[in-house]
């Protein structure tokens, strides 16, 4: 059940479900993107963790009179379960009832090259921008962000997260809408997922920028090919070394008084 899309009754029409299928469906569904999303989230934590124990992050983090230790993050379980609310939960819903009865009973199981186009297209045009904004709104809230702060959370992470969905997922959406079966697009889909979730809770989970990190921060693309390189050779890289007596935004610490 994890990895089918569609079901009918047995010897009925696959195009009709029961309620008690829709309902089977769904909390396979829920269960799928909750567990995805809590190992995504786990998955980024270690890798910002082993970024940010490393002696030239850390070293280039802090005063010489700091204890190393306090720069060093560590696990936040309760992030994890943040996560696994939005986007685990709620986009997991949000997943079911837009393909469910939007994309499905639209498109059906034709497919072409342009049905293909056209489903991305909808996906990425409009579902994508409200499960982002729900995704990050929730989880501000979730951790005890007001209003005013969620709206500066949207306008600091949307744009990269945004701009990673269309790289990330378009691909993604046109190799499972035009070659893979319907019976395996949830698993395929589920796959990238994992990908797509990890670099997107960096996003989701860091600390507002102020505003003179704001004037300084680079482009969305850059950013999210930053962490999209961070998190594809953290294991067996290296951070760059930060020569004695600099931190990492250049300037110079000097002794300790």
């Amino acid at each position: 059940i994890l990895f089918r899309s569609r079901a009918g009754p047995p010897g009925g029409d696959p195009n009709t479900m029961t309620v008690g299928t829709l309902v089977s469906e769904l909390g396979a569904n829920l269960l799928l993107a909750s567990s995805l999303s809590g190992v995504s989230d786990i998955i980024c934590q270690y890798i910002e963790m082993g970024v940010r124990s490393s002696d030239a992050y850390r070293n280039g983090l802090r005063d010489e009179d700091d204890d190393p230790m306090d720069d060093v993050q560590q696990y936040d379980g309760k992030r994890t379960l943040r996560y696994m609310v939005a986007p685990g939960l709620l986009v997991g819903t949000a997943n079911f009832v837009w393909f469910q009865t939007v994309v499905n009973p639209i498109f059906g199981g034709r497919k072409s090259l342009a049905i293909t186009l056209e489903k991305m297209l909808m996906c990425l045009l409009i579902y994508s921008p409200m499960a982002l904004s729900t995704i990050i709104s929730v989880n501000g809230l979730l951790a005890g962000m007001n209003l005013g702060e969620v709206w500066q959370k949207l306008k600091q992470d949307f744009p990269p997260s945004y701009m990673m969905d269309w790289l990330v997922f378009g691909p993604a959406l046109f190799i499972t809408f035009q070659f893979v079966p319907d019976l395996y697009s949830t698993a395929c889909v589920s796959v990238t997922d994992v990908l797509y979730r990890t670099v997107l809770s960096y996003f989701v989970n860091r600390k507002l920028k102020t505003p003179k990190e704001v004037e300084q921060a680079p482009s969305p693309l850059e950013e999210m090919t930053e962490m999209t390189t961070v998190e594809s050779d953290a294991v067996g890289s290296t951070v760059p070394p930060v020569v004695a007596g600099e931190r990492m935004d250049g300037n110079s610490t000097g002794p300790s008084e």
